[in-house]
C-alpha cells in the first residue's frame, strides 16, 4: 500500500474523531425525559407493544394502557400521541368509522400539543388528525393514507385501508 493511500486513513480517522468530538459536545446536553413517571413509562411501552400487534383487541389494550399513563402522568405528551394512533389505526384498518375515530384521536392531539409541540410524534400525529380537514380540502389525504398504508402502519395483503372524505 502506498504512503499516500496509507495517509488516506489517517486523514478519515482524524476526521471521524473530530466528528465524534464534535458530537458528544452536542449529546452530553442531555436528554429530556418524556416523564418522570415510571409506572406511566411501563404502561406506554406496553402500549406499544400492544398497537404494534394491529388487531382490534390489542389496539384497544393499547388504548387502556395509554389512557392509564395519561391518568399518572398527564403531561406525558408521548402518551397522548399514542393514543391519537391507535385511533388512526382503527380507522385505517376499517375496523372504527372516521366519525367515531375522530373526537378521541383529536382530544389526544389537542393534548398532546398543548403539553410540548417539540415532539415528532406528536406532530405526525397532529398531521393526521388535526390537520385532516385541510388534506381533505386540498387532496393531500389520499395520498398521505397511502403512505400511512404502506410505509407507517405496515398494513399487509388482505387489510384495506377505509376513510371517509
Amino acid at each position: 500500500m502506498s504512503i499516500l493511500a496509507l495517509r488516506l486513513f489517517d486523514v478519515q480517522d482524524e476526521i471521524a474523531q473530530a466528528i465524534t468530538e464534535r458530537l458528544k459536545v452536542t449529546l452530553s446536553g442531555g436528554v429530556k425525559r418524556s416523564t418522570e413517571n415510571p409506572g406511566a413509562y411501563e404502561l406506554y411501552l406496553k402500549g406499544r407493544h400492544y398497537w404494534h400487534q394491529r388487531t382490534p383487541a390489542t389496539v384497544h389494550l393499547a388504548i387502556q394502557c395509554f389512557e392509564d399513563a395519561t391518568k399518572l402522568d398527564p403531561r406525558y405528551a408521548l402518551a397522548y400521541a399514542a393514543l391519537a394512533d391507535c385511533y388512526a389505526i382503527l380507522r385505517a384498518y376499517g375496523w372504527m368509522s372516521a366519525d367515531d375515530a375522530r373526537p378521541p384521536a383529536r382530544a389526544a392531539v389537542k393534548q398532546a400539543m398543548t403539553v410540548t409541540s417539540s415532539l415528532w410524534e406528536v406532530n405526525f400525529s397532529y398531521g393526521f388528525f388535526g390537520s385532516e380537514q385541510e388534506f381533505v380540502r386540498s387532496g393531500i389525504l389520499r395520498g398521505f393514507l397511502d403512505f400511512l398504508k404502506n410505509d407507517v402502519f405496515g398494513v399487509r395483503d388482505g387489510h384495506t385501508l377505509r376513510f371517509q372524505q
